[in-house]
Order: C-alpha cells, then sequence, then structure tokens
C-alpha cells in the first residue's frame, strides 16, 4: 500500500540537521519529540542547518521526514531568533508598503478639540537602547502636599484605525516581542519608532491621564482627555536615578523641578504599594549581550530607583483606567491575576518550612500573607531569589479578560494594561474604549459578546508566546557561551530538587544545569520534601545549596546543561557545624 494512503497524521516541525555515522536525523525544535528522527532516503544538508519539515505517521508508527523549507541564518543569534520564531509560530513577516506611509509631522488639523500642553516639561524615562517611547510624564506640586501627575500616552489609536490591515495585523500580532539585538514589532517602524513615538522636539499627539494625588499616595481625583504635547527630553534610567542621590540631571529647571517632585511623588506611592500588599520579588534577571551576531557574555539587569518612579506612574495611569472603564459602564479589557489554589498554597508552604521559615500561622490566599512571605525570605539573609522562585511557582498567571476580578499580585481590585499602546494590542484595544467616550455617550452595561473574549484569550496567549520564544532564545544564546567551557569548574546554587537530580544555576551565566542523580555517587538517594538525602550517611542536598559543578556536556539548541560535582561548600560547611555541636 502506498505510503500516502495509510499515513494517519502529519505534523510540521521545525528542527536542527544532524549528520550522526553517514545518516542525516532531524532533531526537532518543536515540542513533543523527543528522540531524533531520521530523513528517508538521500538529502543534501548542511550540519547544524535549520529547516522545516513535514513528519508523516504512518498507521504502523514508521515515520518519514520531508523538507518544506531550509531556512537562511548568518550567525548565532540569528540561528536562535529564527529558529523559535518558526516552533511557535511567531508572526514576523515584513511589514506591507500599504501599511507603512505615514506622515512624519503632526497634521495641525489633528490638534482640534485636544488640550495644548506644549507648556509642560513632558520628559520620557527609558532604557539606553529603546528607541520608541510610548509614556511621558510630568509633575507639579498642588500645594503643600499633593501632587498632580500627568502621564501621556502616544495616542495609536489616531494612526491605527478599526479593522485597518494595519489593525488586523496587529491584532494577529499581539504585541511586540523583545529578543537580543531584536525586535518584533506590533506596529511598523515608521510608526513606533516615528509619528507615534514620543520623541524629544516634536509635536505628539497623546492620550492622558492627568491624576490628583495626596500625601498618603491616593487618587483623589483623575481625568482622561486627548492632547498635544511636545517632549521637553529623553532621559535614561541612569540618569533619572541620580535623583535618589540628591544629584539631578543636568537639563532645564523646568524638568529638574518636575523630577524632583516625581521623586517626592514616587515614595508616597511606594509606600501606599506596600500598604496594600503588593508583592516585590528581588531582581534576577540578566541578558544577552551580543556583537555582529554572536553571544559575548551575560549581563545583569539592574533595576534602580528610576525603573520603579515609572512603574508606579504607569500603574497609577493604569488603575485609573480600569475605575474609568467600569464608571463608563463599557466592557473593559482588564490585566486580571487570580488567586492562588489552595494545592499550590499547601505546596509553597512545605517547601518553606524546609527552609525553616517561621511564619505563625497558616498561609492564605491573600497578598497580605505572601508579602509576609515574602518579606521574611528577604530578612533571612540568604539567597532570597531561590526561594522565591518557589513563591512566583504557587502564584497563577496574569491574563487578560473582560470580567474584572482583580490582580492579585498588585492587590488591585481594579486594573488595565493602559500606558503601552505601541507594543501591546491590549492598551490600543483601551485606549479606543476610552477614547470612544470623549464624542458620544455609548450603551452601558452591554453583555460581554464572544468576540471579546476570545480577543483577551488570543491576546494571554500570545503574551505566552512571546515570553517562551524570549526565554528560549535567551538559553540557546547561554548555552553557546557555556560550550567552549566543558570541562570547566563553576560555581553555583541548587535551584530546583527533584527526583531524578538537581538543578543548579551557574553563577554569571544565569542558566541552570542538571546534575543527574546517579553522578551523586554509588549512595542511593532518596527525595524527601524538596531534599535528596542519602540513605547511609544522611548526606543531604537542599534548596540553596552552594555547589561547585564541572560542565561535562552542553546542548545548545536544546539548551540543555549536564554537570557534576566537584565541591560542595554546603555540605561541608553543615558537617563543620555539626563536629562543632557534638561537643
Amino acid at each position: 500500500m502506498p505510503l500516502e494512503k495509510e499515513t494517519q497524521t502529519s505534523h510540521t516541525v521545525v528542527g536542527i540537521a544532524v549528520k550522526d555515522h553517514k545518516k542525516w536525523y532531524l532533531k526537532p525544535l518543536t515540542p513533543g519529540y523527543k528522540d531524533n528522527i531520521p530523513f528517508n532516503g538521500k538529502v543534501t544538508l548542511k550540519q547544524g542547518e535549520i529547516v522545516r519539515a513535514k513528519i508523516k505517521i504512518a498507521k504502523s508508527g514508521s515515520l518519514s521526514v520531508q523538507i518544506e523549507s531550509r531556512i537562511k541564518t548568518h550567525n548565532e543569534v540569528d540561528r536562535a531568533i529564527k529558529s523559535f520564531l518558526l516552533v511557535h509560530n511567531v508572526p514576523h513577516d515584513d511589514w506591507d508598503s500599504k501599511v507603512t506611509d505615514y506622515p512624519e509631522t503632526v497634521n495641525p488639523s489633528a490638534l482640534k478639540r485636544r488640550r495644548d500642553l506644549r507648556n509642560l516639561a513632558f520628559v520620557t524615562i527609558d532604557g539606553e537602547t529603546a528607541k520608541d517611547f510610548d509614556d511621558a510624564i510630568y509633575v507639579e506640586k498642588t500645594n503643600a502636599v499633593d501632587w498632580k501627575l500627568f502621564v501621556a500616552i502616544a495616542d495609536v489609536a489616531h494612526y491605527v484605525k478599526v479593522d485597518s490591515p494595519l489593525d488586523v495585523e496587529a491584532k494577529r500580532r499581539g504585541n511586540s516581542v523583545y529578543l537580543p539585538d531584536f525586535v518584533i514589532t506590533m506596529l511598523p517602524e515608521e510608526l513606533s519608532n516615528g509619528i507615534c513615538s514620543l520623541n524629544p522636539s516634536v509635536d505628539r499627539l497623546v492620550v492622558v491621564c492627568e491624576m490628583d494625588i495626596d500625601a498618603n499616595g491616593n487618587t483623589t481625583s483623575y481625568s482622561f482627555y486627548d492632547a498635544v504635547i511636545h517632549s521637553a527630553g529623553r532621559l535614561t534610567y541612569t540618569e533619572v536615578n541620580r535623583i535618589s542621590t540628591s544629584q539631578l540631571p543636568a537639563r532645564s529647571n523646568a524638568i529638574n523641578n518636575s523630577l524632583s517632585e516625581f521623586y517626592k511623588l514616587y515614595r508616597c506611592l511606594r509606600q501606599r504599594r506596600e500598604e496594600r500588599g503588593a508583592l516585590d520579588f528581588t531582581p534576577h534577571t540578566s541578558e544577552v549581550r551580543v556583537a555582529d551576531g554572536e553571544p559575548v557574555r551575560v549581563g545583569v539587569l539592574v533595576q534602580n530607583d528610576a525603573h520603579r518612579m515609572i512603574e508606579e506612574a504607569m500603574i497609577a495611569a493604569n488603575i485609573c483606567a480600569a475605575k474609568y472603564l467600569q464608571e463608563q459602564g463599557l466592557n473593559g479589557m482588564y490585566r486580571i491575576h487570580d488567586k492562588p489554589d489552595s494545592e499550590s498554597i499547601g505546596t509553597l508552604q512545605a517547601v518553606l518550612n524546609q527552609c525553616n521559615l517561621q511564619i505563625d500561622r497558616k498561609l492564605t490566599a491573600t497578598p497580605k500573607d505572601f508579602q509576609l512571605v515574602l518579606n521574611k525570605l528577604r530578612e533571612s539573609g540568604a539567597q532570597s531569589w531561590i526561594w522565591e522562585i518557589q513563591v512566583l511557582r504557587a502564584l497563577t498567571q496574569a491574563q487578560y479578560a473582560f470580567d474584572n476580578r482583580g490582580h492579585f499580585g498588585l492587590a488591585l481590585q481594579d486594573y488595565a494594561h493602559f500606558t503601552s499602546p505601541i507594543r501591546r494590542y491590549s492598551d490600543l484595544y483601551v485606549h479606543r474604549l476610552v477614547k470612544s467616550t470623549f464624542k458620544s455617550k455609548l450603551q452601558q452595561d452591554q453583555p460581554v459578546s464572544a468576540a471579546q473574549r476570545e480577543l483577551g484569550i488570543h491576546l494571554s496567549e500570545c503574551e505566552r508566546r512571546a515570553e517562551i520564544v524570549s526565554r528560549r532564545v535567551d538559553s540557546w544564546l547561554k548555552c553557546s557561551l557555556l560550550k567552549k567551557y566543558v570541562g570547566k569548574a563553576f560555581w553555583g546554587y541548587v535551584v530546583s530538587v527533584e527526583e531524578f537530580g538537581l538543578f543548579v544555576e551557574i553563577d554569571d551565566f544565569y542558566i541552570a544545569g542538571l546534575i543527574h542523580i546517579s553522578e551523586l555517587g554509588k549512595e542511593y538517594f532518596v527525595y524527601r520534601s524538596s531534599n535528596l538525602c542519602g540513605w547511609k550517611t544522611d548526606k543531604t542536598y537542599s534548596l540553596g545549596d552552594r555547589l561547585q559543578v564541572t560542565v561535562t556536556g552542553v546542548d545548545v539548541e536544546s539548551a540543555q546543561l549536564d554537570l557534576v560535582e566537584t565541591c560542595n561548600y554546603t555540605t561541608e560547611y553543615r558537617t563543620r557545624k555539626q563536629y562543632r555541636d557534638d561537643f
């Protein structure tokens, strides 16, 4: 019987071409395939080449692989990025010239019925390499104890019309995807970096959230309106962070006065955040630095007060956006974060008991309880980020939905995404709802449609997809760096204990490798409550242990590191301490 007639199913898979003993195999990158799959017949490929292939599964269970396309790549970063964009079906086609023809300057006719705020010293505050600026801030003191905070957001909705070809494509993409030295933009760069970006010294159309905030960090009143601004400066986080040490940047008096008041306001907002029980995690993030398309090192991402100042200002505006949608009786798209379930809380409590964290009551699904845990972890003086990973695992994932269920992590009942319409379609959607109230009275309290629910699900999935691609590219490039260090020893921390072994995160590379249980010696180890315990000697491996490990193998594309232990600082410390305690 011909193969085509007996075929049950077929799947398109992205993978790596590998040659072993004169035979070519497909090493799948697409999830769901554990083993390499042999190509049928004669193929002409290059070792390590990225290919898209169709795998046919016959009734007999046999597999056949047919090459659909060979993916041209130029360097290691290009290989990693293109591979996972294809694996996870991330839209990344070049933009049609028909949707990139936009003006470079604001049309004077667009200023009608907009408030003119060009006299206010708005500034953007972003990273050194940022190219699109969708938010600007200005702060002024209104009396001895109150402030007025202006958050101006790029008016993307003015340029991207509902159901236009550009809108359809932006919705399909869902969000921008940020990768090392590369961005898959939700909108064409002519918009995101051009007429929509709040670049300095040019007029830009914005939607403003103007807030009155008191000394307790409470927003006492707010309003939304269309406006035009003229950014007075493009500032960086590094530059603005000097304010926390009383060093104002070399800017105009108007800018420095606004920044000075912004910092005072931020401290009030931060205090209010802590009082309501919002969760704060110890930053433990990194990025791969690249040069000429190749990874060169791993850098630590440092968060300072300037980052937190902008974060608090954006959160304040997002809260107001959610409340505004509620007050207007509109079907708003909310950013929700459900509370953790009882099983996850129980698992977390068991792990925390292991690290002797003294919590005098049973954990409940409240932000205050989780905030208490995080505070105690930081007070413990240990590597708190390791244990905070366990807290994160107990939490649910945030998502977009049209039923306002609140945001557990921020300890808020009302929250929406409003402040990033250049890079998130959810924010553009909320903008359109807010702007719709400026012109006419809408029908209120309408039932949520199936299309709206599907949009929330779609945008949540797009966000997850972007996170997965970013994480997989990051791991690929870190493993690419580590490949030249096979046989070398590094220090690291145990970040996960499983029945089959230990995962150790290597210092300076921020990636974990596996010490398989078979590599722990001849002794039989038993898995007990997130520990591996030696059957005879009671030698124990636990979360947070400090180990020296040797890299014995690196699979770059699969991001798998094989490690063996060379020195156990924690066990030696425990042994010495036990010896002292015996006397």
